[in-house]
């Protein structure tokens, strides 16, 4: 038997003739700073980067970026971001959006307001943001999806999210 490699559950299982081999979900050095929060996507592999928390006492400004990379076959990485900033407000305010350069589409997600851009693809440059979705949870506190290369309706990976957990683990920044 030729080794299959499948994912199980969050689980990447390598089936031989005479063994199967089991092992969790490959990640960075960090975990997510919020357990339960982010979501699971299907023939991704998840990776989560240390959370960035500002100085001082009681931050108020703060996050966790996990990247996500298509495991089948083709270039498609998804880099989702929670954060809680003050300045969210204003920059992403519908004034601020209309402004821009490539100004974004206004969607709604599971009742919340959300900012879609869509860029045009570089020739030879797959590193580069293609689409941009934000969901704005209140205010302050957003879910910021990137994806880079092929793939995936930021649209429904966002409507993926429990968005009241998500406020509630933004409420408090992240253990450091």
């Amino acid at each position: 038997m030729v080794p299959h490699l499948t994912v199980l559950g969050g689980a990447f299982v390598i089936l031989t003739s005479s063994a199967v081999a089991v092992a969790g979900p490959a990640r960075g050095k960090a975990h997510p700073a919020w357990p339960g929060v982010f979501i699971e996507l299907g023939n991704y592999i998840a990776r989560y980067e240390s959370p960035v928390v500002e100085k001082g006492e009681k931050p108020t400004k703060y996050q966790q970026r996990a990247r996500y990379d298509w495991s089948g076959g083709r270039f498609e990485v998804i880099e989702i971001t929670l954060a809680r900033d003050p300045a969210f407000k204003d920059r992403y305010s519908a004034e601020v959006m209309k402004k821009e350069k490539t100004p974004p589409k206004e969607v709604e997600i599971n009742k919340k307001k959300a900012w879609l851009w869509e860029f045009q693809p570089e020739q030879g440059k797959l590193d580069k943001v293609v689409k941009r979705l934000v969901v704005l949870l209140d205010v302050e506190k957003a879910i910021i999806i990137e994806q880079k290369g092929f793939g995936a309706d930021l649209r429904e990976v966002a409507a993926k999210f429990d968005f009241a957990k998500v406020e509630k683990a933004l409420a408090k920044p992240p253990a450091k």
